[in-house]
């Protein structure tokens, strides 16, 4: 039987507070709170037929209370979306009324069809017997919508129970700000007891910083110039700690418009704030080493240049940048690396002062926002940062490894204008420190020429880039001669770019850019892609592998492709789709590019060369390391560096260096091959030496690769 506020015995109602006032005052609120509820609410029988539904259910699909009133539930209209949402229902219902809170999502059907998307609950209610005599049906909109209004409309025990049972806190509040009523909900939510909040008011336990902001919008509802707000805010909990909680406040006007109460709906959203609180932090910070991101530095960064009054002391950006960490990825692993990384960051924040900002860049670079008087305060701290890099050390494996650390220092003035033209003069001072001699902290200073020369090299990786993205680059290539004649030259791949204008820049130019600034693996793979690609469509065209005559080909490798973990099945993986020669083709790497990759180069070579290509071990004699190279690469030529061949004739030191490393290539079955050989005089005397095979402009200067290879080679 449908209960009815007429005929429930007053001797029935629940206790209210005493500030709710009388049993007709009970049902006036929870009338009022029914009608003013957002949720979709239904009172049902544990039967499942209908008892009562609020008006934004009835409005929602259009009906009347005497279409459903009497119904079982799930015959309704809000359910004829398909026979799985009736039959689910209908489960739904058994199992509450066995005693089971049920909470399941789901579609509601409306006026023309319309659907809404809800979070569906059924919830039982018993008396004080603990005898289910109803179930309340509860349907939040989970698809951006308003909450529908929920009105109460039976007795005063009815309207309790839905008022205490529900999920959220509700609260009616009086226009001072006192709490009049409140649910179950809301004393475990800020852990005090019904009666201690009922002495209280909103404020007592709103967060100070909170207040005003709630303040401002009761009096706007006061004052009619809104209906309601919702608002994220802060509750103290009893226990000291904040409840993050996102309120819903609309306001119960008397007939005459007179504000009776607000009725205050409060959700803990602790959980999604932490939520939302990480994914912030990690939208802004490091994964490795914890620090700020770039992004998040360069937002601080530009605030504080554009707040102003920076007054006698001035933002200084300090730029830094690890020596020697690619030594320790390549000879150790990743994972040395990245320890290295997350150690350094611990100590240098340790060692700045409160207020400074420490953020990791990318790699190896860090930078750190200081306020400082001048050049000397920021020199200070600089080398104080040095000295914690210098003094650290990495053991790994038996051994150790130490570091340096160059930092560039940009000071801020009155014309600087973002955190991008800071830090473009950190880092430009930086690489200044760098071409110093690394371990050392330089200061930005316009005038320099150092300064000029850098924007310069920072203009060539820009160029660089842009050449690659627009194709310009270009193969070249010079022939490297027998000087028996008895066999035909053979080329070594160089490389040039064509500015837009048409003008041929050669690599003296942009190579060492390209290797400060990451860009020479890049240049590698463009090269071995090309070259490798270039040969095939030639060799489906004409055969002969497509040299075109000559007899073999090199192809230089940098440290950064050697070092490049990737690097190698790319280069193996093209070598065998273009269906290369490995007895035509033939590599090129530096002593230099050896030295400190010993390992990943040994690893690279031997795959190559069991594949059957030559490896020509590149300016030989021009370091110090040359001969523990021999030793510990397996090559098939060297080739001595153009330093020795340069006025080779009058230099006795020279000429016995030269015949030394054609001994050695004898005493090793290793190819010899002279650099830079420019006149009839100088190869005279490194025919004398006992060199046989040369290489320079006395037989050929660098042309493209194209010409060379559709022309019929000659000597000269």
């Amino acid at each position: 039987m449908k209960p009815s506020l007429k005929n429930t015995p007053a001797t029935t109602a629940a206790p209210g507070p005493a500030a709710a006032g009388s049993a007709g005052n009970w049902e006036q609120r929870f009338r009022a709170i029914f009608n003013s509820m957002f949720q979709f609410i239904g009172l049902l029988e544990p039967d499942g037929s209908v008892i009562e539904v609020n008006e934004t259910a009835l409005d929602f699909a259009g009906v009347t209370p005497a279409d459903v009133i009497g119904q079982p539930f799930w015959r309704t209209a809000w359910w004829q979306t398909h026979m799985g949402s009736r039959q689910q229902l209908r489960r739904a219902i058994q199992r509450a009324a066995a005693g089971e809170f049920v909470r399941y999502e789901t579609e509601l059907k409306g006026l023309n069809g319309r659907l809404l998307a809800v979070d569906f609950s059924i919830k039982p209610v018993r008396d004080p017997a603990g005898v289910i005599t109803m179930l309340i049906a509860e349907g939040r909109d989970i698809s951006g919508r308003r909450d529908a209004e929920i009105a109460l409309r039976e007795s005063e025990t009815l309207f309790r129970h839905t008022f205490d049972n529900a999920p959220i806190g509700i609260a009616l509040v009086s226009p001072e700000g006192r709490w009049l009523a409140v649910n179950r909900a809301l004393p475990r939510l800020v852990g005090y007891s019904e009666r201690e909040l009922l002495d209280m008011t909103f404020q007592d336990i709103t967060h100070p910083d909170d207040i005003d902001s709630d303040l401002a919008l009761l009096e706007q509802v006061l004052a009619g110039k809104r209906d309601g707000y919702t608002l994220d805010k802060r509750y103290i909990h009893k226990q000291g700690h904040v409840v993050d909680i996102q309120l819903d406040v609309s306001l119960k006007r008397d007939p005459q418009g007179r504000p009776q109460f607000f009725i205050s709906q409060i959700q803990d959203i602790s959980e999604r704030k932490r939520y939302e609180d990480s994914l912030t932090h990690e939208a802004h910070h490091d994964a490795l080493t914890g620090l700020p991101n770039r992004r998040y530095f360069e937002d601080v960064l530009d605030e504080r240049l554009y707040s102003g009054g920076l007054g006698r002391r001035r933002q200084t950006l300090l730029y830094l940048d690890l020596d020697r960490f690619k030594l320790i990825n390549d000879t150790c692993s990743h994972q040395a690396g990245d320890r290295v990384l997350r150690e350094l960051s611990r100590l240098l924040s340790e060692r700045l002062r409160s207020g400074d900002l420490l953020a990791r860049l990318g790699g190896d670079e860090f930078a750190v926002i200081a306020d400082c008087a001048g050049a000397e305060e920021a020199l200070r701290l600089a080398n104080s940062l040095i000295q914690v890099v210098g003094a650290y050390r990495l053991v790994w494996e038996d051994r150790q490894f130490q570091l340096g650390l160059s930092i560039g220092i940009a000071m801020a003035d009155d014309m600087t204008r973002s955190s991008a033209e800071l830090l473009k003069r950190a880092d430009t001072a930086c690489y200044i420190a760098k071409q110093r001699g690394c371990n050392r902290a330089q200061v930005y200073q316009q005038s320099d020429e150092e300064v000029q020369q850098a924007h310069n090299d920072m203009d060539w990786a820009s160029r660089l880039e842009q050449a690659l993205d627009e194709d310009r680059m270009q193969l070249h290539a010079q022939k490297i001669v027998a000087l028996d004649g008895r066999r035909s030259p053979g080329l070594e791949v160089l490389i040039r770019l064509r500015e837009s204008d048409g003008r041929l820049i050669y690599p003296g130019a942009f190579i060492p850019p390209a290797i400060r600034f990451g860009l020479a693996g890049k240049l590698d793979r463009w090269i071995v892609q090309k070259t490798l690609s270039f040969l095939q469509q030639r060799d489906r065209r004409g055969g002969d592998g497509g040299m075109g005559g000559y007899a073999y080909l090199t192809l230089n490798l940098s440290g950064s492709s050697i070092a490049d973990p990737d690097f190698k099945p790319l280069l193996l993986d093209t070598l065998r789709e273009t269906r290369a020669d490995p007895a035509r083709i033939g590599f090129e790497i530096t002593e230099a590019t050896a030295f400190g990759r010993q390992a990943a180069a040994k690893e690279l070579l031997d795959a190559l060369r069991e594949r059957g290509h030559r490896i020509l071990l590149d300016d030989f004699g021009s370091g110090f390391t040359s001969f523990e190279c021999l030793k510990s690469l397996q090559v098939d030529g060297i080739k001595v560096d153009q330093s020795y061949t340069r006025d080779l004739v009058n230099d006795p030191v020279n000429q016995t260096i030269v015949q030394s490393i054609c001994k050695i290539g004898q005493c090793l079955n290793l190819e010899v091959i002279a650099e830079g050989v420019e006149d009839q005089q100088t190869l005279d005397a490194l025919t004398s030496l006992g060199v046989r095979n040369a290489q320079g402009h006395l037989f050929h200067v660098a042309s493209p690769l194209k010409e060379l290879l559709d022309e019929t080679p000659t000597l000269f």
